[in-house]
C-alpha cells in the first residue's frame, strides 16, 4: 500500500482503513443451467485498494463515478452520517473482463464501513455492488460459483490449486452494463447450456480433485460456447499454441476482452512472450502473467 501512503500522506486521520479487492482474468465457467444465470469466479493476485477514514478535514480526493455510488450507497444502506474520507488505487484495466469495477465497488463499500465502525457480509457486499451494476464476486474466498444478475450467491467450489495465468488482451473495451443489456443474450445462452453443464461438472472435479488437466479443460469448453456470443477468431490457434508451450487451457472474459493460458509454473514464461507477436501479430498483446488467488477481500487498520 505504498502508493497510497503516498498520496494520503500530510492528512489529518486518526484511524484508517486499508481494504483490498482482488480482480479476475475473465471467467472459469459463464453462462446458465436450468435458466439459472451464473459465472464461477477467476480471481488473480492483483487488486483494488481502498484506503478509507472518518473526514476530519474538507480535503476532497476524487473518485471515479462507480466508486463514488458505491460511496453513497454504503453510507445509506448503514445509516452513516459523518463523513468519510476515501482513497482509491486499482491495479487493473477497465473494460477489459477483468472485474476492475467489482474490485472498485467491493473495496470502498468495506473500507467506508469499517471506517464508519460498521462492517459488511460477503451477502451485503454483493447486494450492494449489484445495485449498481451487474458484478463478479472476487471478493468471495476461493471459487465460487455466481449470479452476476441477481447476486444471488449459489455456492463455494473449493479452492484453485497453485497455478498461473499468462494474460493477453485483443484491444478495446466492452461496457458490462451495456453487454448484458443485450437482447440476443437469453436465447444464446440457452443453447450452450448443455456445453455449460459438461464444463460446470468437470470443474467441480478438478477443484476437488486439485487436477489442473480436468479445470483447464472445463475453462477451455466454456469458452469455445462462449464463441456463439462473443466470436474470438483467434481461440483455436491461441488454445493449440497454449497446449503446445504446455498450457492446461484457455480462461476467456465471456463479456470482456482479456483471455489467458493456465499455467502450473512459469518455465514457458519467456518462450510465450517471445512466441505471441510471431503467432499472433497484432492481435493479442501481452498484459501480465499473475497467480490464481484463493484469499478474497481483506483489510488491515493502521492508526
Amino acid at each position: 500500500c505504498y502508493f497510497i501512503d503516498l498520496v494520503i500522506a500530510g492528512t489529518d486521520r486518526c484511524m484508517e482503513f486499508v481494504v483490498k479487492s482482488p480482480g479476475a482474468c475473465g471467467e472459469l465457467i459463464q453462462g446458465q443451467i436450468d435458466g439459472q444465470n451464473f459465472l464461477v469466479t477467476c480471481p488473480i493476485e492483483r487488486y483494488s485498494i481502498a484506503t478509507a477514514w472518518p473526514k476530519t478535514t474538507t480535503q476532497t480526493h476524487e473518485l471515479p463515478y462507480k466508486a463514488q455510488q458505491a460511496v453513497a450507497v454504503t453510507k445509506e444502506y448503514l445509516r452513516i452520517v459523518r463523513d468519510i474520507d476515501v482513497v482509491l488505487y486499482s491495479e487493473l484495466k477497465d473494460g477489459k473482463g477483468m472485474a476492475s469495477s467489482s474490485a472498485d465497488i467491493s473495496a470502498v463499500c468495506l473500507a467506508v464501513a469499517l471506517a464508519a465502525g460498521r462492517h459488511l457480509s460477503m451477502q451485503e457486499l454483493a447486494r450492494l455492488a449489484l445495485s449498481i451494476e451487474p458484478s463478479d464476486a472476487t471478493f468471495y474466498p476461493g471459487i465460487v460459483q455466481f449470479d452476476h444478475l441477481q447476486g444471488h450467491f449459489l455456492r463455494p467450489l473449493g479452492h484453485f490449486p497453485e497455478a498461473y495465468i499468462c494474460i493477453f488482451d485483443q484491444g478495446g473495451v466492452i461496457d458490462t452494463v451495456e453487454f448484458n443489456a443485450r437482447e440476443d443474450l437469453i436465447s444464446k445462452r440457452a443453447a450452450k447450456e448443455k456445453e455449460i453443464q459438461k464444463a460446470l461438472t468437470l470443474l467441480v472435479e478438478g477443484l476437488r480433485k486439485g487436477d489442473m488437466i480436468k479445470i483447464g479443460t472445463a475453462a477451455t469448453m466454456s469458452a469455445y460456447a462462449n464463441q456463439r456470443i462473443l466470436p474470438r477468431p483467434y481461440l483455436a490457434d491461441l488454445d493449440a499454441w497454449g497446449k503446445a508451450l504446455g498450457a492446461n487451457g484457455v480462461i476467456v472474459a465471456h463479456s470482456g476482452t482479456v483471455c489467458g493460458l493456465l499455467l502450473t509454473d512459469l518455465k514457458k514464461l519467456d518462450d510465450i512472450r517471445k512466441g505471441l507477436s510471431v503467432e499472433f501479430g497484432n492481435t493479442l498483446t501481452f498484459l501480465d502473467c499473475v497467480k490464481v488467488y484463493n484469499g478474497g477481500i481483506h483489510f488491515v487498520r493502521r492508526s
